[in-house]
């Protein structure tokens, strides 16, 4: 007899936040978290609000809010240098008030239980917003 092993989705650990905006706080009010024991090993980022064409950046385990603020920063037409964050453009209604969610890729971390989970999620945005944001994680 052959045995499958698949890999199960774990616990759910989603986040949210609505208060995401172009302007910097200073603080971890444009953060989402998580602990060591939640596990999380992969997650996906829905973001709604703004006009099309806007989008939020996301960092994911920066140390603290000020190494969040320095990736979130980097230079739009950096062509040459490594990019810290990913880019999720958000979800508007389309002119019959038909919503679409956009989803972004699903993000993978390491499954080697030695290796950190995922902690924190850090995001800013393109325009004023403010746009909210909602993490799937498992």
């Amino acid at each position: 007899m052959d045995v499958i092993i698949k890999d199960e989705i774990g616990q759910r650990h989603n986040r949210s936040n609505n208060v995401i905006t172009a302007t910097w706080p200073g603080d971890d009010t444009f953060s989402v978290a998580w602990l060591q024991s939640e596990n999380v090993r992969r997650y996906r980022v829905l973001v709604t609000g703004g006009a099309d064409g806007d989008y939020v950046r996301v960092v994911e385990d920066a140390v603290n809010e000020a190494q969040a603020e320095a990736w979130l920063a980097e230079n739009l037409n950096n062509t040459s240098g490594d990019n810290e964050y990913i880019t999720v453009h958000t979800s508007t209604p389309d002119v019959a008030g038909t919503f679409t969610p956009n989803w972004s890729e699903w993000q993978e971390l390491s499954k080697d239980e030695d290796d950190l989970s995922l902690s924190r999620l850090d995001f800013i945005a393109s325009a004023a917003g403010p746009f909210a944001i909602t993490v799937e994680a498992e």
